[in-house]
């Protein structure tokens, strides 16, 4: 009987009379000029983990990229269950901010990383929310509440940390980290320690894509169990880790291998 931070627990089979929208479509507004690899790398974990649809949002040279790696992505705004943003975006980009900041008024469920942490408005913020800080966004991210602590402050008590943040903003938190906390309302789990092969650049934009689609493929659900977040964001760090194990049983680890042993693993469960 799988608990309830079972990944398998939200990922159904799939069904005769499905169509592309019946597993969700994930939305990106991530990437770069500086970071181009974060949106390519969001976009390829959602796609693994079995989005339906995946649409990209980011700015026009970036999408180039994405739409070269996976030329089934859909450019532009439209119909989203899920939108992933800030991975490798910069916060004093004025066009991935105003687009940022438009999604956060909204109510269309969210993963919201890196630069978006310090964009969205969070007095507006209303729509069911991931926030995936590691400890130094973290510390900015409490500063923007006037909370005034150090990195080592959030090294030694995350749990503590990561329950703050939730309180604050309202929302669930998934604080990153070789031991990954997510907090929500009242409660905290400790997931991990989590695999050291996700000790590589970009494996946290894997995961912000990995959580995304599984938001999006439970939104239904989610619509009237908000608690059901915090299960899904413990349960996308376990299957993180886990496709980090898998891939270094190959070879030694990328982040995009990450995100393809997502997909194996999910194959071998169905």
């Amino acid at each position: 009987m799988a608990n309830s931070f079972d990944p398998v627990r939200f990922f159904r089979p799939l069904g005769p009379a499905d169509d592309k929208y019946s597993h969700g479509v994930v939305g990106f507004v991530t990437g770069s000029a500086n970071y181009p690899g974060a949106g390519i790398l969001g976009v390829q974990s959602a796609i693994r983990a079995g989005a339906g649809l995946v649409r990209y949002w980011g700015n026009s040279e970036t999408a180039k990229l994405v739409v070269s790696a996976r030329p089934e992505v859909v450019l532009g705004n439209g119909r989203v269950d899920c939108w992933v943003l800030g991975s490798g975006v910069r916060p004093d980009d004025s066009e991935l901010a105003d687009r940022i900041l438009q999604l956060g008024s909204a109510q269309t469920p969210l993963v919201i990383d890196a630069g978006a942490l310090e964009i969205v408005d969070f007095s507006v913020l209303t729509a069911r929310t991931v926030l995936t800080p590691h400890a130094s966004e973290m510390v900015k991210l409490l500063a923007r509440f006037g909370e005034k602590y150090q990195r080592s402050d959030i090294d030694t008590d995350p749990a503590t940390f990561a329950l703050l943040a939730a309180n604050l903003t309202g929302q669930t938190v998934l604080l990153k980290g070789h031991q990954t906390f997510v907090a929500s309302d009242s409660q905290v789990q400790k997931v991990g320690p989590n695999s050291p092969h996700l000790a590589t650049a970009g494996s946290g934009d894997v995961l912000a894509g990995l959580l995304g689609a599984m938001i999006a493929r439970n939104a239904s659900a989610l619509a009237t169990d908000a608690g059901l977040l915090f299960d899904i964001a413990i349960a996308a760090v376990k299957l993180h880790s886990a496709a980090a194990t898998a891939a270094a049983a190959i070879k030694t680890v990328a982040a995009l291998d990450v995100a393809e042993q997502i997909g194996v693993l999910l194959a071998r469960s169905n």
